[in-house]
């Protein structure tokens, strides 16, 4: 409704003494502005306090006939009036007319954000050209405000991909539920070709994500799925690089709202991130995959070999120790054999060469 202090209030004809009834506080729909907003809402609550009105009535009144040719269809069309033979109109009632007008403009809404996502792919890919220089359009960087915002976020660039996905995973426990319980996030979406090769999806985890029962199972599942799960010590901020022309920086371990990360879509940008990706996804190790410990010049039993394939993924010895079903001191000891038949001095370069070898 208009702000104007005469907003609402029906006309009193020249030398009538009816009183202007009070206009209600009740709030009011928003009309189509085309034929003026203040004109349809004057007309409804005329109609609602008048306990039989007319086309003639309103006249009465003192709207115009253009006016009332103008209001009534609106209102017949938003399914709040129902207009009779001879003039006479229906209004159906507020209580119920008002909220099924409210839920057709929240389908009206999800209708516009279902179609956001494939419209913007279509807006981003006819205005992306290789080489060229950005323009304003092109350049997006929206602030996110929720954990809400972020999922959101999500769905709109993963089902863009064409070339790759890199995922960088810090650990929260929404993140470990997401693991454990809805891996299908973390897969191809569906408009990505199945032909493409594996490596174009790659997910890199925390190590510490193997202190979860089960973890080790749902990264192996990834790979199963053709997703290159990989982990390393640890990762500064979650993040989606698609094609290196999208991006999503999610800081809920560092901000648990999700407050203040940011979906960007703009070439040069994204690309600068994705070679922050690389670097982490450089120093990060795949995650091992289980076979059979039959390696010729080497005295590795079943046992072992789990060992050294923990070790590999980064593993602390007591996430070791509570895989394997040992004791601590039993996993310190296994791996110091482990690294003398390597040769190498640490753990890391224990992985590194059983990588290698091709143990793990």
């Amino acid at each position: 409704m208009s702000a104007d202090e005469d907003a609402g209030r029906p006309r009193r004809p020249r030398g009538s003494s009816e009183p202007v009834p009070a206009e209600p506080r009740a709030e009011i729909p928003s009309w189509p502005r085309s034929i003026g907003e203040e004109l349809v809402t004057h007309v409804y609550l005329t109609l609602v306090r008048r306990a039989h009105p007319s086309r003639a009535s309103l006249i009465s009144l003192g709207f115009l006939a253009i006016e009332i040719d103008q209001a009534l269809p609106v209102l017949e069309e938003l399914r709040l009036i129902d207009v009779g033979p001879e003039g006479h109109i229906n209004v159906y009632p507020p209580d119920v007319a008002l909220p099924a007008f409210a839920a057709e403009l929240e389908r009206q809404a999800r209708t516009s954000r279902g179609a956001s996502s494939a419209l913007a792919t279509i807006f981003y890919e006819a205005r992306t050209t290789a080489g060229a220089a950005p323009s304003p359009e092109t350049f997006d960087l929206r602030l996110l405000e929720s954990i809400e915002d972020i999922d959101h976020a999500r769905v709109q660039i993963t089902p863009t991909a064409r070339q790759c996905i890199t995922r960088l995973v810090a650990r929260t426990s929404r993140h470990d539920r997401v693991l454990l319980e809805q891996p299908q996030l973390l897969r191809t979406s569906r408009t990505m070709d199945p032909d493409l090769p594996p490596g174009m999806r790659m997910s890199v985890f925390e190590a510490s994500v193997l202190e979860l029962e089960g973890a080790l199972t749902a990264l192996r599942a990834l790979q199963d799925d053709g997703v290159d799960v990989r982990l390393t010590a640890s990762v500064p901020f979650t993040l989606v690089v698609v094609d290196e022309t999208a991006a999503l920086m999610d800081i809920s371990n560092i901000e648990p709202s999700g407050y203040g990360s940011v979906m960007i879509r703009h070439g040069p940008l994204v690309q600068a991130i994705s070679g922050l990706a690389a670097v982490v996804t450089s120093a990060s190790s795949p995650v091992p995959r289980t076979r059979e410990p039959s390696v010729a010049g080497f005295g590795f039993d079943q046992r072992d070999h789990d060992v050294l394939s923990l070790l590999a993924a980064g593993a602390s010895d007591s996430v070791i120790a509570r895989k394997t079903g040992v004791s601590q001191r039993t996993v310190e000891r296994r791996v110091r054999s482990v690294m003398d038949q390597l040769g190498v001095a640490t753990r890391f370069q224990a992985g590194v060469e059983a990588a290698r070898r091709g143990l793990v």
